[in-house]
């Protein structure tokens, strides 16, 4: 499912994540590999858990996902 998110912002905008994070896509494949990893068992290291997470909270994703989410649900009234 993750694949097929990235994807979809591979090719479409999406306010406020797009804009706001560089290499959005580049960082959620990134991510996406270390998730596969640790799904399928095997080490993550703490490098891996640095990349998870300085996207989430230095590149303040999350707060990001949260707004374009209110942008969504406001524009969809």
């Amino acid at each position: 499912m993750m694949k097929k998110i990235n994807e979809y912002i591979y090719n479409h905008e999406i306010p406020y994540l797009t804009e706001n994070i560089p290499d959005l896509y580049k960082q959620l494949e990134e991510i996406r590999k270390i998730r596969n990893n640790a799904a399928h068992g095997n080490d993550v290291s703490f490098e891996d858990f640095q990349i998870v997470k300085n996207f989430l909270f230095s590149e303040q994703a999350l707060a990001y996902i949260s707004w374009a989410k209110i942008y969504y649900e406001e524009n969809e009234k």
